[in-house]
């Protein structure tokens, strides 16, 4: 639903060229006062990028290929969704980025729903902000 298709332009009739990276699903940034945490423990990150596909938080102490299992939050949801996330790299800054190794279908499916909602919301916000313009009506 939200992933990156690799696309050759053989593919396409209309002849479009894809950007092809090694991310495969949309992420979007929590909204500030909503945040996305993850739950290890004790312990609560808050999420700095999220997609259907994993998410990236600051943490120490992991290494790539170690599996992690927590609660993720999500705003507005009624309980915390557990998964199990593999460390796929981690920065020179300590930014770690993770993909889920276990999770439920409709738990994904409820982070696609998220993702989709931020990225409308940050939409509407670069519109009102006037860095984005009005699509032109649809002509027949």
């Amino acid at each position: 639903m939200f992933w990156k298709k690799k696309k050759s332009k053989g593919d396409d009739p209309f002849g479009l060229e894809f950007e092809e990276g090694p991310r495969y699903y949309f992420r979007v940034c929590p909204a500030p006062d909503r945040p996305v945490t993850f739950q290890v423990g004790g312990k609560v990150y808050p999420v700095e990028d999220i997609s259907a596909g994993g998410f990236a938080l600051h943490a120490e102490g992991v290494a790539p290929g170690q599996q992690v299992p927590g609660l993720l939050s999500l705003p507005g949801a009624d309980k915390p969704i557990p998964v199990v996330v593999t460390v796929r790299g981690v920065s020179p800054h300590g930014l770690v980025g993770t993909e889920f190794a276990k999770i439920r279908e409709g738990d994904q499916e409820l982070i696609h729903l998220y993702v989709l909602a931020r990225q409308k919301e940050e939409i509407e916000q670069r519109k009102r902000e006037g860095k984005v313009e009005s699509e032109p009506p649809f002509e027949s």
